[in-house]
């Protein structure tokens, strides 16, 4: 059966065909049956690095890009029939990456998701790669997934849990609400870490102007009945903060203020370190576009408020 890819909430994962891409179905997979929502497999045709000047080598090297794009989703299509068959999923084939397929697919998004590429998670996206202008064209929260394989965890294992970083910023409970969201369909605990690193000119006042305002954000927030929450203050980095606390199997959340999106982020930034280092996939809350609407949903009305960390 196929997903309405017009519908908000599908999951969409970026297929190229490489280890890193398959790994992202897996993912992709996974949370679309997490979220009882359908699954786009959204392959773009790689354009041309070099094109030949004449207009019918153009076309048929066009024609090949689609079907080498049409080979590689029908890849990840067997891929997701393995592991869940019953999963409603819709193969997107785009032209490029303006064409209106995938302009579609975007706007029904609920999550983005896309495989890591390179030594570091950043690599996925660097200015001017396709995942990066995937990431710019989606609205939606972006998921990177890590390369190693899911183990299961020991039964003597702690269980998993969905980590979020919390600055005092203004997008603090909309990042902390997306995490609650993750938690909820995952059924793990939520810890939420605020970090700062010390410093001489950091007063003991400032400390608790930001740990007030991250807990205040935090109590607006309705969690999702069931789902226990607790925050950790620390004097840490916090990068390292996060990348202590993570394992194989967690979720990290973490919001980015980056203006283009995802594209090239800047050096020394939370979101950057967590993506190069990835212990775990992780989850980047990208800001919203003005008057994009993207704040609508988040809100989990109707359920038992949040409790106190």
């Amino acid at each position: 059966m196929k997903p309405d890819i017009n519908l908000p909430g599908t999951v969409v994962v970026g297929c190229d065909g490489s280890w890193h891409s398959r790994q992202a179905v897996r993912v992709a997979a996974r949370e679309a049956a997490r979220r009882g929502t359908g699954l786009v497999l959204l392959s773009v045709a790689e354009p041309l690095s070099a094109g030949p000047d004449r207009l019918q080598l153009l076309v048929r090297a066009a024609d090949d890009a689609i079907s080498d794009a049409m080979a590689v989703a029908e890849q990840a299509l067997t891929l997701v029939v393995d592991i869940d068959p019953t999963l409603p999923t819709q193969v997107v084939i785009a032209p490029e990456l303006g064409a209106p397929e995938a302009a579609a697919a975007a706007a029904g998004a609920g999550l983005l998701v896309l495989g890591r590429h390179g030594v570091h998670g950043q690599l996925a996206f660097s200015i001017g790669s396709t995942s990066a202008e995937l990431a710019r064209l989606f609205s939606c929260p972006v998921m990177v997934a890590t390369d190693a394989p899911t183990q299961p965890l020991p039964p003597d294992a702690e269980p998993s849990v969905v980590l979020v970083g919390l600055d005092a910023g203004r997008d603090c409970a909309r990042i902390f609400t997306v995490a609650a969201q993750e938690a909820a369909a995952r059924g793990s605990r939520l810890v939420a870490v605020h970090a700062l690193a010390p410093g001489t000119g950091r007063a003991r006042a400032d400390l608790a102007a930001g740990w007030r305002r991250v807990h205040e954000a935090m109590r607006s927030v309705t969690l999702p009945e069931g789902v226990p929450s607790r925050l950790v203050i620390t004097r840490d980095d916090p990068v390292t903060a996060l990348l202590l606390r993570a394992r194989a199997g967690d979720l990290l959340v973490v919001g980015t203020k980056a203006g283009g999106r995802l594209a090239g982020l800047v050096a020394g930034s939370v979101s950057r370190g967590v993506l190069d280092a990835m212990p775990c996939d992780v989850l980047v809350v990208t800001p919203p576009r003005p008057g994009s609407g993207d704040d609508r949903g988040l809100a989990l009305a109707g359920q038992e408020p949040a409790q106190r960390p």
